[in-house]
């Protein structure tokens, strides 16, 4: 759907076969790239991912890759780096950097995580946001880890940077309301 920024209602830009999971991913300008990630068809056999590249006003482009899924690949989340250029693929304890073509460029081991969620790409392009059991690491394409917000924090699932890098905006399950600022990280 897109949706008109003035108030307008939303319009259909294209559908997609009923998939389980569907994820789309856009680059930052003046990138124009952006993919959907979608597991297999077959519910019985979900060992590919398909990474297809899409227009946001003209609909679906042509498959990109699609990338093999062996045991241990089940709670991978990815995401499309800001150039258009890379995949980040987070899973237990590991992020994975693919080129768009689906070449493996760095893997990157995250020490003392679980399952990492939501590989979130730095402005730059050459860090990443994860979290693991409520701490939050940034974590550097050259292998540089940093805990920004450690497990004793409420549980944040997703960190979003502003695009010019000052800013982040944190999502956290709880009941409480708070605003933290953080600098220098």
């Amino acid at each position: 759907m897109s949706v008109p920024t003035d108030g307008r209602s939303a319009q259909l830009v294209f559908s997609l076969p009923y998939r389980e999971y569907a994820h789309p991913s856009c680059a930052r300008l003046p990138s124009n790239t952006c993919v959907i990630f979608q597991l297999t068809d077959d519910p019985n056999d979900r060992k590919e991912l398909v990474v297809t590249s899409f227009d946001p006003t003209k609909g679906p482009g042509p498959e990109l890759t699609r990338i093999a899924r062996t045991s241990g690949h089940e709670g991978w989340a990815e995401e499309l780096s800001p150039d258009g250029t890379r995949i980040a693929m987070a899973g237990t304890g590991t992020i994975k950097v693919l080129s768009l073509r689906g070449k493996p460029l760095h893997e990157i081991k995250v020490p003392g995580s679980g399952p990492l969620m939501e590989p979130i790409w730095g402005p730059d392009g050459n860090s990443l946001f994860v979290t693991s059991g409520g701490t939050l690491f940034l974590v550097g394409l050259d292998g540089k880890i940093q805990i920004l917000i450690n497990e004793h924090a409420p549980n944040a699932s997703l960190a979003l940077p502003s695009p010019d890098g000052r800013h982040l905006a944190i999502m956290a399950e709880g009941s409480e309301k708070n605003l933290w600022m953080m600098e220098n990280f």
